[in-house]
């Protein structure tokens, strides 16, 4: 499996202001995430990709909800954490967990 393409979702319908239950509302379902679940039991590593602003993101995010800690690399903390020790970067974030923008 070389990686996960996500479908389309616009990000402008996700307002940072909005409560918890507001944004699952708000939230498409893809059809993909039955295809991630399963693939994660036989998988240890898998790789979302796809274009910009389409939804990795947030799909992440959603999936962190079902035991899954969701971690993104933009933070430069943990950027730093994850180059220059991996092995506390993994155990910090005991898996599983669902790495954001590598």
């Amino acid at each position: 499996m070389e990686g996960l393409a996500i479908g389309s979702i616009s990000s402008s319908n996700m307002h940072s202001d909005c409560t918890f239950a507001e944004k699952e509302a708000m939230y498409r379902h893809r059809t993909l995430e039955s295809f991630f679940a399963d693939a994660a039991t036989h998988f240890p590593v898998m790789l979302a990709t796809g274009a910009r602003q389409v939804g990795k993101t947030t799909f992440l995010r959603h999936l962190s909800g079902e035991g899954r800690q969701y971690v993104s690399l933009d933070d430069p903390l943990i950027l730093d954490l994850a180059q220059n020790d991996p092995a506390l970067f993994l155990q910090r974030f005991s898996g599983p967990i669902l790495i954001d923008e590598i």
